[in-house]
């Protein structure tokens, strides 16, 4: 697309900016030296926001400019226009095509992390605990028993939930103080 054309598309608010996201990513569970840790195979995970606008010839919605997570924003398919330039448009017109990366997600992985944990854990063979420690929502460890160990003082929950409450993040508001123990 011309730079022109560009410019004249974004002043009349022709363009749709979209936050998207893609996983490929793998996931395999292991408890090794003690710690329950996904080995993550793939490089097909991003997230980011792309301005789409039509293309006058095709009447296609093409991508224009993309900001995907952790790389530099980029126009895609603008011809002759300078990254200033480009920052200057997003800036000027205040597209939404910034985010905080250490706050935003790509929900894609985290419910294909999530979802791999829930199947190891029901192929495996444990029973799933939380252990509240000092009784505080937001501190607890995780516990895995072998099938028919004896466990007092913990919390009997389903593999979902385990599965939830281990790889819980918190917010802005609330850290999490997660842990992790396994009862042989």
């Amino acid at each position: 697309m011309e730079k022109q054309d560009f410019l004249s598309l974004i002043k009349e608010g022709k363009y749709e900016i979209k936050s998207e996201s893609e996983c490929g990513c793998g996931f395999s569970w292991a408890i090794q030296n003690g710690e329950l840790t996904p080995n993550v195979d793939g490089d097909m995970c991003w997230f980011g926001r792309v301005l789409y606008m039509l293309d006058s010839k095709t009447g296609l919605r093409v991508p224009i400019i993309q900001n995907i997570a952790f790389e530099s924003l980029e126009a895609v398919d603008v011809k002759d226009i300078t990254d200033l330039e480009l920052r200057e448009v997003i800036e000027g017109y205040h597209l939404d095509m910034f985010f905080d990366e250490n706050t935003e997600t790509n929900d894609d992985h985290e419910r294909r992390e999530l979802n791999s944990l829930v199947e190891w854990l029901e192929e495996s063979e444990y029973d799933f605990y939380i252990d509240p420690r000092r009784g505080f929502a937001n501190e607890y460890d995780c516990v895995l028993a072998q099938k028919g160990s004896a466990v007092d003082g913990m919390e009997s929950v389903a593999a979902q939930d385990w599965a939830e409450r281990y790889l819980e993040k918190g917010d802005a508001a609330t850290k999490y103080f997660v842990g992790f123990n396994l009862i042989d």
